[in-house]
């Protein structure tokens, strides 16, 4: 008969995976020990209380996790997260119009909060020629509109989206 003890390890309430704006990491179970670092936890990790906060765009975190009891640790489970600036999105789409009385008015929305959107609509890049947009453009001729967003981490740096563009 086997008598080993087992411990069950502990689990992510928060998905894996990016996100767009800061969130929280969760775990469920007990005596639960995570690293941040890549390292297997030991007894000297830090020991899990409450959420893990991520609130800087542009990083990628990997959090290991075990329970330990009876001088036991569980399996070790790992899970990897991204907080990323989401790109524009354009409320209209490329594409050919015909002209009429009702020009169209284009927006750009991003799903990251207090992001600053820029665009070029010369083809251009928007990090570097770029205007911060300021409610809606109107589109009167053919032209091609490159779109970014962007936040300003802890450093003072930029953080950047993806460009996304519509003809």
């Amino acid at each position: 008969m086997d008598w080993r003890i087992f411990i069950s390890a502990p689990s992510f309430t928060t998905a894996a995976g990016t996100y767009y704006n800061p969130f929280s990491i969760e775990l469920a179970g007990s005596d639960i020990y995570y690293t941040l670092d890549g390292t297997t936890p030991t007894i000297e990790s830090t020991k899990y209380t409450n959420a893990i906060s991520v609130s800087e765009f542009g990083t990628t975190t990997t959090v290991k996790a075990a329970s330990y009891a009876n001088n036991t640790w569980s399996e070790v489970v790992s899970a990897t997260y991204e907080l990323k600036v989401a790109a524009p999105d354009f409320s209209v789409k490329g594409g050919v119009y015909e002209k009429s009385t009702n020009k169209e008015a284009l927006t750009l929305s991003t799903e990251t909060s207090g992001a600053t959107v820029y665009y070029n609509d010369r083809g251009k890049d928007p990090k570097t020629e770029g205007s911060k947009l300021y409610g809606s453009l109107s589109i009167l001729a053919t032209r091609t509109i490159n779109a970014v967003a962007f936040v300003t981490n802890s450093k003072g740096e930029k953080v950047y989206s993806d460009v996304t563009s519509e003809y």
